[in-house]
């Protein structure tokens, strides 16, 4: 019996650590450095977008860079967020503007994150 329970605590542990691990990677991007993403991100991360699919973490670094460069305002805040097992699962608010002078927008938005060794190796990404 006691060892179920160490199992479960266990478990409960490395769902928080996960969670944890997201909280810090959306706050980081937030920051909008993508080299300080980087310990983030597994060698072989594949990023799926609503519109767009790369795959490796130096092709995830340079979108990401991409988006940076495109807004002048770029902020993510977690709404909601769940674990189960090693899938990070994120209701999301980000906000954009495309330059200092404009006021920012919110699109909600849905993520699922993978985690192998507290890093990210699957990252879906939706908006609306």
């Amino acid at each position: 019996m006691s060892d179920e329970y160490g199992d479960l605590a266990a478990q409960g542990i490395t769902r928080i650590e996960n969670e944890l691990l997201i909280r810090d990677f959306l706050e980081v991007m937030s920051l909008r450095d993508a080299r300080a993403m980087d310990p983030f991100l597994h060698p072989e991360v594949r990023f799926t977008g609503s519109s767009s699919e790369v795959e490796g973490k130096a092709a995830v670094l340079n979108l990401c860079r991409e988006v940076f460069d495109t807004f002048s305002t770029f902020e993510v805040k977690a709404v909601v967020m769940s674990s189960v097992e090693q899938f990070v699962l994120v209701e999301e608010v980000v906000w954009v503007s495309l330059d200092a002078a404009c006021r920012s927008h919110s699109l909600m938005g849905f993520a699922s994150f993978e985690i192998v060794n507290y890093q990210v190796i699957n990252w879906r990404q939706l908006h609306g």
